[in-house]
């Protein structure tokens, strides 16, 4: 039955717009924007070399918004697969259809983080091509294989802890307000609260989900220079996180009346 579970749900996320064309924006956007970034360099160093540099003081902070750029994708994709069902009322019949909630529920996550892995390997492997033949020192990439691996693990991350989100919240607005708020907004409000009433306590927000699963990508690209989370950790955390998310989620369909 679980095959027949990751079966239907591929035809259903192949068949909505909304996820295709998410998917594709998770394919090429990372690639799309480091051409975008590389032409801005290239035309920096024509004309003015000292403006490059003023306006690149950390190509590794550029690198990372790079690789943290499909962040928002996998956020959305996984976030919609359970709250498109519940707009359209398709949830009702996938629970008619497989009598075992948790078949479906597992096939909805197999298909999501498999297309999340392939299409962030893709764009990645993309990324970093562009970025090692573009002839900017700065923008090299010392260990891409290692960077493309954590990088689609990053992803992995967001779109297992946006699904736990959305299992349990299971509305679109609620479920996406709730996730953006977490990976985008919280760590900017608490960098400024920290920044007035607490510097010592700054680095606290390191631990939240989105600087925690990035902290391989960035320790890679920061080599020695790097002071955060260590990478293990990071990880560990918001994968432990992620699936507490996950199995409360699945616990709340199980017990909700369709």
């Amino acid at each position: 039955m679980l095959s027949h579970s990751i079966h239907s749900e591929l035809v259903k996320v192949t068949s909505r717009h909304s996820t295709v064309t998410i998917i594709v924006g998770l394919t090429i956007f990372a690639p799309l924007m480091t051409i975008a970034l590389i032409s801005i360099a290239l035309n920096l160093i024509t004309n003015d070399l000292s403006a490059l540099v003023t306006a690149m003081q950390n190509p590794n902070e550029i690198k990372l918004l790079i690789f943290q750029s499909s962040n928002l994708f996998c956020l959305l994709l996984s976030s919609l697969v359970v709250t498109t069902e519940y707009g359209t009322s398709v949830i009702y019949r996938t629970y008619q259809v497989f009598r075992k909630r948790l078949t479906a529920l597992f096939g909805k996550l197999i298909v999501i983080e498999s297309i999340v892995l392939a299409t962030s390997i893709i764009a990645f492997s993309i990324t970093v091509f562009i970025l090692n033949f573009s002839g900017i020192e700065m923008f090299h990439i010392d260990h891409p294989l290692i960077l493309i691996l954590f990088s689609a693990v990053n992803c992995f991350i967001i779109a297992l802890f946006s699904y736990g989100i959305s299992l349990i919240l299971s509305r679109t607005i609620p479920v996406l307000v709730t996730t953006i708020g977490i990976f985008y907004i919280l760590p900017g409000a608490l960098s400024t609260v920290f920044a007035f009433l607490s510097p010592s306590s700054a680095s606290d927000i390191l631990y939240l989900p989105i600087n925690a699963a990035s902290s391989p990508v960035q320790a890679v690209l920061q080599g020695t220079s790097y002071s955060g989370v260590h990478p293990i950790a990071g990880v560990t955390l918001t994968l432990a996180l992620s699936l507490l998310l996950v199995v409360i989620g699945c616990i709340i369909q199980l017990r909700r009346d369709i």
